[in-house]
């Protein structure tokens, strides 16, 4: 076919200058494609390939690929060199995206990404490569393993005088920075553990790693996937009901300086890291009389000397997060019951 529009209901309708597609719409290879909404063009690509299923009522991309991609809205003007995607649900439904895990497994590269905020921050995004890599999925039965990856990333403002300066009083143009997470969960002894890891590279400034294990009833690890995951990735908030009976069995944070100290002290974002280390030291021996040197020793070491800060947590009995309030109140007890180890490596 060609010079084609179809009416795809709703004020829809998918416009395409050449290519083939199937009767029942499940499979199909366009290109100069356009899809406009009540008259309004929302987004054009080169050229779609892709071979579509029907699970419970919800459309899934089995394999596909799209090209030259520049999707347009209030908010944003957001462009892709290439796009390719296998057993990727049509929603944006927890239930629908978990069934579908469950069953197939999930990928998703796209390359030469650009995102042009119109509004406030006024900031320009350029992603080199983006990739998630779902395996079965987090929410399938254990052991499975999700990662993503997230490459050359450039953030620049357009005209936001704030987000230039903060950049510029770091001695940058723009910020570059590199992240790769993953997350498996596994099954022992009637309980399921969920392991995480995430890197987060900042060009010339310095390293973040984060990793930690916690456990808990299959169903009540679920849940957290499935409201955490959705929504940023990550295993990020702890402070609902869901978490109380959920146990963490260790972690580690660790971040490397190679550059990013000198530069917010020279620039008078923080106060002489001397000071600093003094001001830490005193609250610690103030709040932490039993512990406050020993932790706060090596903090001081890095804060003055560079290099990486890590901060394990290894307890020899692992503690359920509904206990960590009661704990508050008690920074040494804290530090005890969680077997906090700091480490200061040149």
């Amino acid at each position: 076919m060609s010079e084609t529009t179809i009416d795809l209901g709703n004020g829809s309708a998918l416009s395409f200058q050449s290519g083939s597609l199937s009767q029942d719409y499940s499979t199909a290879d366009l290109t100069g494609i356009t899809l406009t909404e009540n008259g309004t063009t929302l987004l054009t690509a080169g050229r779609f390939q892709f071979s579509s299923f029907m699970q419970k009522g919800t459309a899934v991309i089995k394999d596909g690929i799209a090209t030259t991609v520049r999707f347009e809205n209030d908010d944003a003007i957001i462009t892709v060199g290439a796009v390719q995607a296998s057993h990727l649900p049509l929603s944006d439904e927890t239930i629908i995206l978990a069934n579908v895990a469950a069953q197939h497994p999930l990928l998703l590269n796209a390359q030469d990404i650009v995102i042009h905020m119109k509004q406030e921050p006024f900031i320009s995004i350029a992603v080199g490569n983006f990739e998630l890599d779902g395996g079965t999925g987090l929410i399938n039965k254990p052991p499975q393993t999700t990662t993503f990856s997230v490459s050359e990333i450039g953030i620049t403002s357009q005209k936001n005088p704030a987000f230039t300066m903060a950049l510029s009083a770091l001695g940058l143009q723009e910020l570059s920075l590199d992240m790769t997470g993953s997350a498996q969960k596994t099954a022992h002894n009637q309980l399921v553990f969920l392991e995480s890891d995430f890197h987060l590279n900042i060009a010339g400034l310095g390293r973040i790693r984060h990793s930690s294990q916690v456990s808990g009833s299959e169903d009540m690890i679920n849940i957290i996937i499935e409201q955490q995951q959705s929504q940023t990735g990550q295993i990020t908030d702890i402070s609902g009901d869901e978490w109380k009976n959920i146990a963490l069995n260790k972690a580690e944070f660790e971040i490397t300086d190679t550059g990013i100290l000198s530069a917010l002290e020279t620039t008078g974002q923080v106060m002489p890291l001397d000071q600093l280390a003094d001001g830490l030291s005193g609250i610690a021996s103030l709040f932490m009389p039993k512990n406050g040197g020993r932790v706060t020793a090596p903090i001081r070491q890095f804060l003055l000397q560079g290099g990486s800060l890590l901060v394990s947590l290894h307890p020899q009995i692992a503690p359920q997060f509904g206990s960590f309030s009661s704990l508050s109140n008690n920074p040494d007890g804290l530090v005890d019951r969680l077997g906090i180890d700091v480490t200061h490596l040149p």
